[in-house]
């Protein structure tokens, strides 16, 4: 694809920005493991945060590469629905940080370093950009739904993981508090202990509510553009 404008080269840069910074992030988090209290580097891959980083840096690798070629193919005409799921998933991956967790972290925990700053706000926000300037087809309200299909997967295997004592890498059996199923307050019970004021189930519904509204949002903002991808 020969890049003609000003809007092809700046759509291009910023994915590119996106793959940079989303690369980035993750891999310096993983070299930098140790230092912020994880036994083994790889634990670091079993949170939402680094699986939705990497879903959005293989789905922009191809992007850039379909972007690249003078080749064209069908198959290429979903990467929209799932640059939306995914944007949608990055989107709650910086929200839920940023609102949840880093404000409350303890101080080993290095909640903003320069490689969390790139997965849970760089990243996000690029990401949410390229979603509303570079539009390609409208989407469709059951694509809406299935932005809660990644993170239902998500809570369901560690869910499992949890049963089997899984160690997400600071000795905790659980990836995030609001996913301790065993803490004070458990799946549907209430506690007076912060964080564990309420049960998961009441965590996980809202977020769910809070997913399905965001991509509500971008539906809303983006079903009566096109462009290309």
């Amino acid at each position: 694809m020969i890049l003609t404008n000003k809007k092809d080269k700046l759509s291009l840069f910023v994915k590119v920005l996106i793959i940079l910074s989303s690369f980035s992030g993750v891999f310096f988090s993983l070299i930098y493991s140790k230092r912020d209290g994880f036994t083994f580097w790889a634990s670091r891959l079993l949170y939402f945060t680094a699986q939705s980083n990497l879903w959005i840096l293989i789905l922009y690798v191809v992007i850039v590469a379909r972007k690249l070629s003078a080749k064209t193919h069908q198959l290429f005409e979903k990467l929209y629905v799932l640059r939306f799921i995914f944007t949608v998933q990055i989107t709650m991956t910086g929200l839920v940080y940023c609102s949840l967790i880093a404000p409350f972290a303890p101080n080993e925990y290095n909640a903003w370093t320069f490689y969390n700053i790139f997965t849970h706000v760089i990243t996000p926000i690029l990401c949410i950009y390229d979603f509303f300037y570079d539009k390609q087809r409208v989407i469709k309200p059951k694509d809406v739904i299935l932005c809660a299909v990644p993170p239902l997967t998500y809570i369901s295997i560690s869910a499992i993981f949890s049963e089997l004592k899984l160690d997400y890498g600071r000795g905790e059996h659980f990836p995030y508090f609001f996913m301790n199923y065993h803490s004070e307050a458990g799946l549907i019970g209430f506690g007076k202990t912060y964080p564990y004021y309420i049960g998961s189930l009441y965590w996980i519904i809202t977020l769910g509510i809070i997913t399905i509204l965001i991509g509500t949002l971008y539906y809303k903002f983006s079903k009566n553009k096109k462009h290309a991808i």
